[in-house]
């Protein structure tokens, strides 16, 4: 494909016109479910960085081992050195404030990003001890997305006020960037998925799908977190292969939906189905990825009809 073509591809793939009440929609459930992980940080998490700051900072300082965006971001104000206790706190309150402004879409753009800033430090920072975890990337990436995007346009203070001076639109309103936040996020779910399914295969091959490694995973994951359910399903070595084989297949295909988007209504459910049984065998807290899924919900029209239709395929020659 040549190079004007690969653009013009790319242009109606993600600046399509979409309704901005699709991105108020995806705006409103995301920053208040991570609201909720920030305010009720064991509610939903076993060891949520929100929840444990006193305890890293107590850590001595050998253990500090700052990511390099982390300690280009404190940079600023620290050195790049450990901040203080108080320091975090008074970061977790402004980005919890600035979420509460997001979330209600008062200066959306700029809460937007505070939150996604607040939400990268505070979390990156619990990071920074040698323990890497992969959980929070996509809703901090989102984060940042929408702030660069009209996410205010629908379901905000701002959208009512500007109406109120008679410079807003219907929340329906197609706009050329209201779109291209939600596609990111399917790329990036489609990406994430296919790497999930090529690292099985490299590292085991075939024999990931022979149902002991599972089992080795269960039995590991339930002594450690005390689980009876993962004990009971290693102990069942056909549902083993069974869950193996569904696993793969769901990670793997997963990127169809990019070519299909009606595939959308059978993927979205068996990966989120996938994620609440990893969470009751092996406590492996993927709970944000269940309001990211609203990516591929085409709000707009659901919500006009009443009832559920396929997401608008992207514009093809």
């Amino acid at each position: 494909m040549r190079p004007l073509a690969l653009l013009s591809a790319w242009q109606r793939r993600f600046f399509a016109p979409a309704p901005l009440l699709d991105l108020g929609v995806v705006r409103v459930l995301v920053v208040a479910l991570q609201l909720f992980v920030m305010l009720f940080p064991y509610a939903l998490f076993t060891f949520p960085v929100w929840g444990r700051l006193e305890l890293l900072v107590a850590l001595p300082d050998a253990k500090w081992e700052p990511l390099p965006v982390i300690r280009a971001l404190l940079l600023p104000f620290f050195g790049g050195e450990r901040p203080p206790l108080a320091a975090l706190l008074w970061l977790q309150r402004a980005t919890i404030a600035a979420g509460f402004l997001a979330l209600v879409g008062l200066a959306t753009r700029p809460a937007l990003f505070l939150f996604a800033l607040g939400n990268l430090l505070i979390s990156g920072y619990g990071y920074c001890y040698g323990e890497h975890h992969h959980i929070e990337a996509l809703t901090i990436v989102l984060l940042f997305a929408m702030a660069l995007a009209p996410a205010g346009g629908a379901l905000s203070l701002d959208a009512w006020r500007a109406r109120r001076r008679g410079a807003g639109v219907a929340a329906t309103t197609l706009h050329p960037e209201a779109g291209w936040p939600l596609e990111l996020l399917r790329w990036m779910f489609s990406l994430c998925y296919l790497s999930a399914a090529v690292c099985k295969l490299g590292a085991s091959g075939l024999d990931w799908l022979n149902g002991f490694t599972l089992q080795a995973y269960l039995l590991q994951e339930g002594v450690f977190w005390g689980t009876a359910s993962s004990v009971w399903l290693a102990d069942h070595h056909r549902l083993c292969i069974a869950l193996s084989w569904y696993a793969l297949l769901v990670e793997g295909l997963f990127p169809l939906v990019l070519w299909k988007r009606r595939l959308a209504w059978f993927f979205v459910p068996a990966a989120a189905a996938l994620h609440l049984g990893i969470w009751v065998t092996m406590r492996a807290p993927f709970w944000l990825y269940l309001p990211l899924y609203a990516v591929f919900v085409p709000w707009t029209r659901l919500l006009a009809s009443g009832a559920p239709l396929a997401p608008a395929e992207p514009a093809r020659k």
